[in-house]
Formats: C-alpha cells, structure tokens, sequence
C-alpha cells in the first residue's frame, strides 16, 4: 500500500486486491495435495512499510503431488540431508550415468555430422552406376547434357547465386525429374532451404526448355536410311516415322468447358494428349504440342506432321490412326496400320502374318514412349498450377 493513502478514506470495491506482502506467515494455510498458499478466513493485513520494515518474503517451491513442507524450519530426512524446495527420486549416481549417456550421444552426433560434412550428396562422389540409377545417365552422358546446354555460361549470367556448384544444380534437377522427388526431400539431400531448392530446379528447367526447343530433331530422308536397321528395311524400306499417341494424368480444370475438353474416354480421367514419332532405328524425332484428351484424329493433323513429310514417305501407326488414310493420300503418302477384323471370323493367313509384322516394328514406339514415362515427375496428377 502507498504512504500516500495512509490518511485518505479508501473506498472497497469488489476488484479491490490486497498485496500478499502485508499478511504473516501464520495467515495462510497451506493446501494439502497442490501445496499452494491460501489466505485463511478472516485474516486482516497488518505488515505495512510506513509501519515496520519487512523483510523479503522468502519463495516457496513445490512439486506438485508433493507433500507439504514446514514453513518455518526445513526437517531433516533419514538419511541427514536437508530437503530443499525441488525434489527428485534420482540418486546422485544415477544423475552421473546420465550425464556420461548423454555425453556419448552427443559425441556420436558429432561423429555423424562429420562423416556427412566429409562425404556431401554431390555428383562427385557418384560412380557411373549410382549416377545412373539416380538420373538416368551416366558421367559421360552427363557431362553432355551439361555442355549441350552450356550451363556454365548460362547459370553464371543469373542475378542470384547458388552455393551448389554448376554440375550438382544440374544433378539435383535431373534427380527430381527423375524420381520425383519433393522439394522438402532435396532440401535435406542438398542441404538448401526450400526456396533455394525451387530456384534452382526452375532455373535449370527454363535453360533445358529454351535450348531444346531451338533444336531440330525431324531428320531428313538420307539419315533415316543411314540409320535403318537392315531388318526392318527389307519390310519398309520407305518407311520416315512411326508414330503413337500418349496421354498424361492432370488435374481436373475448374472451368466445365475445359473439364469436358480434357476429359478421355479411353483413360476416364482428365488428360492432356501429346503425338509422339520415332525413326525405324529408335530416335524421337517429333513431339507435338500438348492438347487436352477428348482430341481424338485432330491431333495428327494439328500437329503439322503431315506437313513434314514427302511424297512417297511411309509411316507406320496403330488402328486408331486408320482414319487418316485419306488425309495421308492426299499428298502421296503411304499410312501401313494392321487391318480390323470387320465382318470375318477370322483374319486369312495373308493378313495375320502382314499385321503381325507391322505390330512387331510398330512396338518400338511404344518402347521409346515407356522410356519418357520412366521420368517419374510425369507419373501420377499434374498439377495445372
């Protein structure tokens, strides 16, 4: 209470609070299980500073549970020791075994930072083999890839800098295409924040897409023939591409019309749909532009395909595409697909053996497709975001 106050009338009010302070010791009580101070019914406050100077009230502790101590004087235990306001089952040798276990634990942290810190998840350390498995490529084909698409020069005009060296952004952007990977993941493996993660996969992405795009990989007539495997020039020596279209799981568009544009029949789900062709030695050598998976024959003739070809070229595609035949004839070009069964029982020897030996080379573009699919940030839902 203030000096101040000592001749004023204070008035009482339901909010009005005493300080603990102004009471002795033998006006409280102690509870018996939570060992807190309780004032006792009708206690008056009678320590005040202008009347006698009061010394500072000394601090209990308890444990909850515990039982209560004197308050006036400690006691003494069994064993001759003081008890003290903190109060604990441990022995004094239990307390050293657990400081010494966690002594060890910390030195084995320190052993395993270390061993990290001397052997760090960069394409360094990689042999041949693990490089393969974790993108797909060996040393030799990933320094192409890296000079191919000068990402020295290229990352090194960037405004902001990396700690990972030129060749390991390009590891760690080849690791997420690959196995697809969440960017928390690479965080750990790279040791990076998250944000720096999403730069450094966007950068490299922006770079490989600007490059490729520019590279022409539709090669002419002599190449094909360079290349063609003799087997299959005996069958279709006039053969240019074989061609197959493949669909890609999105996630379903809030819009109804694109929802119903991207919707395929044949995969029930929401799709976008890319045509893919190949050389009879196995390169691709064309890539259309995405659409959503209701496009059915339109996707050949949007993708400007036909516009690529000569006149006496020979493409090779599955029945799907035999509705084309007339669009293909138009400009003297030969479409081989395997012939329906229709109204026959049974295909003639003739056709079984013919279809049979279009299906045995047409496979390879099926081949050449399950290869992308094994870049697996391609598997599973695209998000449209």
């Amino acid at each position: 209470m203030d000096p101040r106050h000592k001749k004023k009338k204070l008035r009482s009010y339901s909010y009005n609070f005493v300080c603990s302070e102004h009471f002795e010791e033998s006006d409280f009580a102690y509870q018996p299980f939570t060992g807190m101070r309780m004032i006792k019914k009708g206690a008056v406050p009678s320590k005040f500073s202008f009347t006698k100077n009061c010394p500072e009230r000394k601090r209990t502790s308890y444990t909850f549970g515990a039982s209560v101590p004197d308050p006036e004087e400690p006691k003494d235990d069994a064993s001759g020791k003081v008890s003290t306001g903190v109060q604990t089952d441990m022995t004094m040798d239990q307390i050293a075994e657990l400081i010494k276990t966690s002594s060890v634990r910390t030195d084995l942290l320190e052993k395993l930072q270390a061993t990290l810190s001397m052997r760090p998840f960069t394409v360094n350390v990689m042999t041949d083999g693990q490089l393969k498995d974790l993108t797909g490529f060996d040393k030799m084909c990933f320094k192409g890839i890296f000079n191919f698409f000068k990402l020295e020069e290229c990352l090194e005009h960037r405004t902001k800098k990396c700690i990972l060296s030129k060749a390991n952004q390009l590891f760690l952007t080849l690791l997420k295409l690959r196995h697809n990977l969440t960017n928390r993941i690479l965080a750990i493996l790279f040791k990076l924040t998250l944000c720096s993660v999403n730069l450094v996969f966007n950068r490299c992405i922006l770079i490989m897409f600007t490059k490729a795009k520019e590279v022409n990989i539709w090669p002419s007539v002599d190449q094909v023939k360079a290349y063609m495997p003799p087997i299959f020039f005996q069958s279709f020596p006039s053969c240019r591409v074989i061609i197959d279209a493949t669909e890609f799981y999105i996630q379903k568009p809030g819009n109804p019309t694109a929802q119903q544009a991207s919707f395929s029949t044949y995969k029930n789900y929401n799709t976008v749909k890319a045509l893919i062709g190949i050389t009879p030695s196995g390169a691709i050598s064309f890539i259309s532009d995405l659409w959503f998976g209701s496009i059915s024959d339109e996707l050949t003739l949007r993708s400007r395909l036909i516009d690529k070809l000569d006149r006496g070229d020979m493409v090779l595609a599955d029945r799907g595409f035999t509705s084309l035949e007339t669009e293909f004839a138009k400009k003297d070009i030969t479409l081989i697909t395997p012939t329906f069964l229709k109204d026959k029982v049974q295909f003639p020897v003739s056709e079984r053996s013919s279809n049979k030996n279009i299906s045995s080379h047409r496979v390879h573009v099926e081949r050449a497709i399950a290869s992308i699919k094994c870049f697996r940030i391609l598997d599973g839902v695209i998000s449209l975001a």
